[in-house]
């Protein structure tokens, strides 16, 4: 395992959970490759930028805010591999109710040109293991 890589893939997470959590669409938007895959257990597969970026703006109407607990991180020189579980929380923007879930997410990076450790994967899902842990 190239362990440099593997703190890259970290990096780029935590990266992700900053936009995320901030709701910065534009800078959430500059981690994803063009040629990104993006899958949730709730919707339907989204395979291009533009619905991908209208799927978190819809998102982000709760206000999100999400913590990941990482499980495994495989990296090579130019792609890497990340998964982990999460909880999420938010408000019901309808009632003003707090929101949660609990899920594990499954992405994979691939090195772009410049050196940028972008997603080309993202796939969250509810599985029972993580849904007992709640």
């Amino acid at each position: 395992m190239n362990k440099t890589a593997k703190d890259e893939i970290r990096k780029a997470c935590q990266d992700w959970m900053d936009a995320f959590n901030s709701h910065d669409i534009d800078q959430l938007m500059a981690l994803y490759d063009p040629e990104s895959s993006y899958s949730t257990s709730g919707g339907s597969r989204r395979s291009d930028l533009v619905s991908i970026k209208q799927g978190f703006i819809e998102h982000f109407m709760v206000k999100p805010h999400a913590t990941i607990f990482e499980e495994q991180v495989i990296a090579g020189r130019d792609i890497g591999y990340y998964t982990g579980n999460f909880i999420m929380k938010g408000t019901n923007p309808e009632d003003g109710l707090e929101m949660s879930e609990r899920g594990r997410v499954v992405v994979i990076f691939r090195k772009s040109e410049s050196g940028m450790w972008k997603l080309v994967f993202d796939m969250d899902n509810r599985p029972p293991d993580v849904q007992e842990a709640a």
